[in-house]
Order: structure tokens, then C-alpha cells, then sequence
């Protein structure tokens, strides 16, 4: 493994890990080839587990149904995470050169032409308080339980889903579809809602034990990353979709290579913050980008 740069390690990834047995043996090898993370870190905690909740009932519900309701910012940090933000440009479309403050959102609609449906937030991890979520200690102890002791912080996504008169192909890019990531051999996602969410404001929606697919799932699905509809879903998987609703600074861990997506919103803008955890590092799910090559544009 160790003989290919990180976008071909990345691509051979991507191409291969779908098939049950491959994805087991890039598990075992990334393990083996890795040093264990054990670094310390004297970050303020700023996630706390959810009432009834404790660190068995997360880990057991992750190895069943491969989602667990169970975390929460704390209200501080909300506050703190809003305050960031009221001064930050976001980028419509994550277009580095369609950047623009959240107040003139309208206006930077009708200069590219078209509703914006997800706007992101870029190098947010330069911010103390997005590093001290990224290390927390709680976090961490749950992605070493799930994925090992080789695990790797690999990124970490703020972004706005606006209510949108967007095409179908627009819903299907930006994941509005029913999807598997494939991230790495093993990974986990962390999700915080900053906005309160109804079932109109664009919940995230999660197809329980749909996370440890097997040959029959390889053989129906093939090796390319497709999108379901949610009929086609509900066919294959009745009953199973979980629709997350909760309150701002709820979150909840994930194993994303189960099928999930993103409901468009109607009613409510969605802000949400999404931290990545792997056992390899392909330095291509961050959202560092380049400063000096970013265009805000002001009205």
C-alpha cells in the first residue's frame, strides 16, 4: 500500500472496497501499517453524551444499526460556533470563487443565476473551538472503539442546505439521494444539527443496518457509488429508514457506508457540522483550501 501516492492509494479505494473481502483485508493492513494514536490532548471538552446515554449503548448501537443518537454540544459552544460564523464568508456550491456573507444570499443568487441549495464554510479548523470538537476526548474514545487504535482526525465540514427551486441533478450532486460514502476502508462520522431540525428543515436520514454490506448487497449494487430513490430504498429496506430530528447542538455518530441522505430543506435553512474519522489519512476530506485564490463578493 505504502508504493502508491495518497490519490491512488484514494482511487484503488474507492474502486475496490465495495467488495467485501478487499474491504476486510484494507481494514487489516491499514491497521497493521499504522502506529497507534495515543496522543493526549489537553483540549476543553466541548461534547457530552445525551441523557440514558453511556459508552456501551453507543458502541453497541453503531455495531447494530450503524447510527447512534447520542451526543450534544455544549450550549456554550452553539453560542460560540454562531458567533464564528456571523463575521465568516460562505461559499455557494463549495465554489471558492462564489464566496459571499450569508446576508446576501439573495443577492448572490441572482449573480450566478440560480438558487443556492448548500453553501460551505472553509478552513474552519484554523479556529480553536472547531480543533477542540475535532479532539475531543469523547470522540475520540468512541472512533478508537469502533475503528480501532490507528484512527485518524481527517477532516472536518461546516455547511448551510437552503430551501431551494433546484434541478434533480443538483439534489442527486450535493447527496439529496440515497448514497453509501466511501470515505476510506473504515470510517465514522460525527454529525451536529446547529439549527434546530423538524421534518421540514432538512433532517439527515440513515437506513439502519444498512452499514456492513455483504456479497449480495456487492453483486446488486456493483462496484460504481450510486444514488437510490427513496422508493427504491424503501423496496429493498422496509421499515428501516431513520429519519434524525432534534434540537441545535444535537448529534450523532454514523457509519456513512450505510445508506443515507440528506432531505432537501422546505421550510428552514439547515446548518450542520460534520467531523471524519479513518484509519487512513488521503489529506482530500478536509476543507482546507487556499486563502489568497478566494473571491468574496460584497454588495
Amino acid at each position: 500500500m505504502n508504493l502508491f501516492s495518497k490519490k491512488t492509494k484514494y482511487k484503488l479505494m474507492r474502486l475496490f472496497s465495495r467488495i467485501p473481502l478487499i474491504r476486510q483485508l484494507g481494514i487489516y493492513l491499514s491497521i497493521i501499517l499504522s502506529s497507534k494514536n495515543n496522543t493526549t490532548h489537553s483540549f476543553k471538552e466541548r461534547v457530552e453524551l445525551k441523557p440514558n446515554y453511556d459508552f456501551n449503548r453507543v458502541i453497541t448501537e453503531m455495531k447494530n444499526d450503524g447510527i447512534s443518537n447520542c451526543f450534544k454540544l455544549k450550549k456554550e459552544t452553539v453560542i460560540k460556533l454562531f458567533e464564528y460564523i456571523s463575521t465568516k464568508p460562505v461559499f455557494a456550491y463549495s465554489n471558492i470563487k462564489q464566496g459571499y456573507y450569508l446576508k446576501d444570499k439573495n443577492k448572490m443568487e441572482k449573480k450566478i443565476g440560480k438558487d443556492i441549495l448548500l453553501s460551505k464554510y472553509f478552513n474552519i479548523e484554523e479556529n480553536k473551538l472547531f480543533s477542540e470538537i475535532l479532539n475531543s476526548p469523547l470522540l475520540l474514545k468512541i472512533a478508537k472503539s469502533y475503528l480501532g487504535p490507528s484512527i485518524k482526525a481527517v477532516g472536518t465540514i461546516l455547511w448551510w442546505t437552503h430551501p431551494a427551486n433546484v434541478s434533480e441533478e443538483e439534489r442527486i450532486k450535493q447527496a439529496h439521494f440515497f448514497h453509501r460514502d466511501v470515505d476510506d476502508y473504515k470510517f465514522l462520522k460525527i454529525f451536529f444539527y446547529l439549527t434546530d431540525m423538524n421534518s421540514s428543515d432538512g433532517a439527515h436520514v440513515f437506513v439502519k443496518g444498512t452499514h456492513k454490506p455483504g456479497f449480495k448487497e456487492f453483486f446488486e449494487e456493483g462496484l460504481r457509488v450510486k444514488r437510490y430513490t427513496d422508493e427504491q430504498i424503501n423496496v429493498r429496506f422496509p421499515n428501516k429508514s431513520h429519519v434524525v430530528l432534534g434540537k441545535a447542538g444535537d448529534g450523532f455518530a454514523e457509519d456513512t457506508l450505510g445508506f443515507h441522505k440528506a432531505n432537501s430543506p422546505i421550510k428552514n435553512p439547515r446548518l450542520a457540522f460534520e467531523v471524519v474519522y479513518a484509519i487512513n489519512d488521503y489529506n482530500l476530506m478536509n476543507d482546507h483550501r487556499n486563502s489568497d485564490e478566494f473571491i468574496i463578493n460584497e454588495f
